[in-house]
């Protein structure tokens, strides 16, 4: 055991419990932006894949098909947050790996996920939409092979519409804000 005194002044324990809270914080980081706009990429370069979550990987796993959206309201309302939940009681950081969401959604996912992690910390990674380097990332990378999911242009397109008419109330669901360069 280690012991230690006086780091904080001799009664300063208001210092203390601040310190300790901090060490113990659970922060929830979640992407959004574009598809094609280099979320994955980020979060792979930056995190343990063990605390990332994808809902894409969820829909692969679930339909055999990346790009089968049957299931969305399954793995959003149900698979999503049980899985935060459950790595954030095993980890200190948790990244949700989103594209296109709004802000209801959010709303509800992140009140369910304070309902059993009252101190948590919510991030939001942001990528401004850059359409032009989007598409050419999605069309590059199914030509390649790479397990994604094909997003058309005009899709591509109209989420960078919605990133822009609901950018302040999904922003506002979140304790940060943090803008990450393409």
């Amino acid at each position: 055991m280690v012991v230690v005194k006086n780091l904080f002044g001799v009664n300063n324990m208001q210092t203390f419990k601040t310190f300790y809270e901090n060490l113990n914080q659970k922060i929830l980081y979640v992407t959004i932006g574009i598809s094609g706009s280099g979320k994955s990429t980020y979060l792979n370069k930056n995190f343990n894949k063990d605390v990332i979550i994808s809902p894409d990987n969820i829909r692969r796993d679930l339909t055999g098909d990346i790009n089968n959206q049957t299931q969305n309201k399954l793995i959003w309302e149900s698979m999503v947050p049980e899985l935060i939940i459950q790595k954030l009681n095993k980890y200190n950081e948790v990244a949700l790996d989103a594209t296109n969401l709004n802000a209801s959604n959010v709303k509800s996912l992140l009140l369910s996920i304070k309902n059993e992690h009252e101190n948590l910390k919510t991030v939001a990674l942001v990528w401004k939409p850059n359409l032009d380097i989007s598409k050419e990332r999605v069309k590059k990378d199914i030509e390649n092979n790479i397990d994604r999911a094909n997003i058309p242009d005009d899709a591509i397109a109209w989420q960078a519409k919605q990133f822009y008419k609901n950018k302040q109330n999904l922003l506002s669901q979140f304790d940060t804000v943090k803008y990450i360069n393409n």
